[in-house]
């Protein structure tokens, strides 16, 4: 369902990572340090598992990278 309004869809990026396990793991830390993010399936990037991570306001998406390259396989 497509949202309206002054209410646009956050922006998102999906990771690739290694297992599922790792994607579990790492929703796990992540969301307890307040992102929002879910693991999913890797069928966006072709890798066995991946993480969707919603982009917090203000930050760029080269900012999330860098925070996050410690879940790079």
């Amino acid at each position: 369902m497509a949202r309206r309004g002054s209410n646009p869809a956050p922006a998102c990026v999906c990771i690739p990572v290694v297992s599922r396990a790792q994607a579990v793991a790492a929703w796990w830390l992540l969301h307890r340090q307040g992102w929002q993010c879910w693991p999913r399936p890797g069928k966006r990037t072709g890798a066995p598992a991946e993480l969707k991570v919603v982009i917090p306001p203000g930050w760029s998406l080269a900012q999330v990278r860098r925070v996050l390259v410690w879940l790079a396989p």
